[in-house]
C-alpha cells in the first residue's frame, strides 16, 4: 500500500514537468491533460490511475501511447536507483512539510471525529502512523538524502525497492484499459481490442465493445527525452534535514494533544498596516509584516510592470491579455514543482485598460525568490524573437476569446455591470471593440509589441506582506 501510494505521487510529481509524459504527449499534440492518482478497491487491492484527454491525433494513437509507456517512459524514469531514492525523500520533506503547514479548517472535535473513524478500518497493512495524509511514508527511515551518507544510502536501496516494486506489478498484463470516445472511434477501438462486436448496455443505452489488448503496437516517429525530475529548488533548505521536520511534526503532535474539543473561532490576525518602505522614479516597495501564525515563513508578493511610454488603446490591452495568456503557458511547466508545495501564482492583465500586467506569487518566504527569479528570467527573454513561438501565440489567443466568449454568454446581471464599467472608466473597451482589435492582431503585430514593450520605459510597483520585518529580507 505504502509503495502504491508512492507510485501515484512519483507521478504526479513528473505530471507536468520537463522530461514528463505530459510534456511529451502535449508536445506531440496528442493530448490536452493527463492526471493521475491512486484509488483503494479493497483490502490489499490498489491500482494506479492514468486519465489522459485525447486529442483527435492522439486517439489515433492510443497504442503508441502505450507502447511509450511501457517502452520508452517506465525504463527511463525509473532507471537509477540513487535518483529514485533523491524522489522519494523529496516527497516524503513535501508531505511532511505540506502537513505542518496546511490550514486548520475542522475543530479538534470534527479532526478527532475522523481520526477515530479511519481507525475502526483494517490498519494491519499501513499501520497507524500512515492513516493520516502527509504522515510518513517511509517511517524506518530517520535522515533525508541530503542530510547525511547514512541517509543517502538507506534512500538509495529504497530507490531500489521501489524499483522492483514498479518492474514486477506496472507491467502491460496488468493493465485494464477504457476508452471513452463517440461513434467515430469504433472502428478504432475494435482494431485495438481485435473484437468487432458491439453491445448494448440496457439500462443507460450506450454502446461498448469489450476485448483484449494486442501486445503489438507501432512506434512513436518522435524520439522522447524522458527523466526524473530535477532537485525540486523550491523546497527551503531546512526541509530537506528530514530528522528535523519528523522533530517538528513531534512537537506539533504533542501540542495538538494539549487542545480542546470545541470548535474554531475566527480571530483577527491583521493587525499592521502596510508601510511604504522605498521610493524611487521608477518603483515603490511597500511592506506589511504579519505575527499570525498562518503566516509563520510563508509570503506573499503581488506587483504590477505599468508600461508608462506605451498609449493606452484598446489594441494595447488586448495584447497584454495576450502576452499574459503566454506567460501562463511558459510557467505552467517551470512552476509546476512549485505547486507540489502549495506555492501560488497567478498573471492577469491589467482591469484599467492600460499597458499593465499583474503578478501574484505566494508560499514559504525561502523559496519565494527562487519562484520569483524564475518569473523574472522568463519575462527578459521576452524580446528575443525567438522566445514565443507561433503555437504559444495560436493557443494564448484562442484562450483570450474563449473568455470573451463565455462573457457574452454570461447573465444579464454580469453582463449589465461589464456595461457600466464601460461607461464609468477611464480606457475600460466594450466587448465589440475588444473583439475587433483581437480579430486584427496577428503574429507580426505581437512581436512588435513585444519589442515595444521591452524596450520602453517601465514602473514598477511591489507589495510583501508575511513573515519579513525589513525591506532587505
Amino acid at each position: 500500500d505504502v509503495e502504491s501510494r508512492g507510485l501515484g505521487d512519483v507521478y504526479k510529481r513528473q505530471d507536468e514537468g520537463e522530461g514528463s509524459l505530459d510534456a511529451f504527449l502535449k508536445k506531440t499534440d496528442t493530448i490536452t491533460s493527463l492526471s493521475a492518482f491512486t484509488q483503494h478497491l479493497a483490502r490489499d487491492n490498489d491500482m494506479l490511475v492514468l486519465e489522459l484527454k485525447l486529442t483527435n491525433t492522439g486517439a489515433k494513437k492510443v497504442g503508441e501511447i502505450i507502447d511509450l509507456v511501457f517502452t520508452e517512459y517506465l525504463p527511463k524514469v525509473f532507471e537509477d536507483e540513487v535518483e529514485l531514492g533523491r524522489v522519494l525523500s523529496e516527497l516524503e520533506s513535501i508531505d511532511l512539510l505540506t502537513y505542518l503547514h496546511q490550514d486548520t479548517y475542522n475543530s479538534p472535535m470534527e479532526e478527532s471525529s475522523a481520526y477515530a473513524q479511519s481507525l475502526q478500518g483494517n490498519i494491519s497493512s499501513l499501520g497507524p502512523e500512515n492513516i493520516l495524509k502527509g504522515s510518513p511514508s517511509f517511517t524506518e527511515i530517520k535522515q533525508g538524502f541530503f542530510e547525511s551518507k547514512i541517509g543517502q544510502d538507506e534512500w538509495t536501496n529504497k530507490g531500489k525497492a521501489f524499483k522492483s516494486f514498479v518492474s514486477n506489478f506496472f507491467v502491460l498484463r496488468n493493465m485494464n484499459m477504457i476508452l471513452l470516445a463517440d461513434g467515430k472511434f469504433t472502428k478504432k477501438a475494435s482494431e485495438l481490442l481485435g473484437s468487432s462486436t458491439t453491445l448494448v448496455d440496457e439500462n443507460f443505452n450506450f454502446h461498448y465493445t469489450v476485448g483484449k489488448l494486442s501486445f503489438s503496437f507501432p512506434r512513436f516517429t518522435q524520439n522522447p527525452v524522458f527523466h526524473l525530475v530535477n532537485k525540486n529548488i523550491f523546497i527551503p533548505p531546512a526541509a530537506l534535514e528530514l530528522s528535523s521536520l519528523r522533530k517538528l511534526a513531534i512537537e506539533a503532535s504533542i501540542k495538538s494533544s494539549q487542545s480542546s474539543l470545541s470548535y474554531n473561532t475566527k480571530s483577527s490576525w491583521s493587525t499592521t498596516k502596510a508601510g511604504l518602505v522605498q521610493k524611487g522614479d521608477c518603483y515603490e516597495i511597500w511592506t506589511k509584516y504579519e505575527s499570525s501564525q498562518i503566516f509563520s515563513s510563508r509570503l506573499v508578493l503581488s506587483f504590477d510592470i505599468i508600461y508608462t511610454s506605451m498609449e493606452s488603446t484598446v489594441e494595447n490591452t488586448m495584447n497584454v491579455e495576450i502576452l499574459s495568456e503566454i506567460l501562463k503557458i511558459k510557467f505552467a511547466e517551470k512552476l509546476y514543482a512549485a505547486e507540489l508545495l502549495d506555492y501560488t501564482w497567478e498573471i492577469f492583465a491589467s482591469l484599467k485598460g492600460d499597458c499593465r500586467i499583474g503578478f501574484t506569487i505566494s508560499g514559504f518566504r525561502d523559496g519565494v525568490e527562487a519562484l520569483l527569479s524564475t518569473i523574472v528570467s522568463e519575462f527578459r527573454l521576452l524580446k528575443l524573437d525567438s522566445s514565443v513561438s507561433t503555437d504559444e501565440f495560436r493557443k494564448s489567443r484562442v484562450a483570450v476569446r474563449s473568455r470573451y466568449r463565455e462573457l457574452t454568454e454570461a447573465p444579464s446581471v454580469v453582463l449589465a455591470s461589464t456595461g457600466l464599467l464601460v461607461v464609468m472608466e477611464e480606457n475600460i473597451w466594450s466587448l465589440e471593440d475588444r473583439l475587433d482589435a483581437l480579430d486584427d492582431i496577428d503574429a507580426k503585430s505581437f512581436k512588435q509589441f513585444i519589442s515595444d514593450f521591452s524596450e520602453g520605459s517601465k514602473f514598477l510597483r511591489l507589495f510583501v506582506q508575511g513573515d519579513i520585518q525589513t525591506v532587505d529580507n
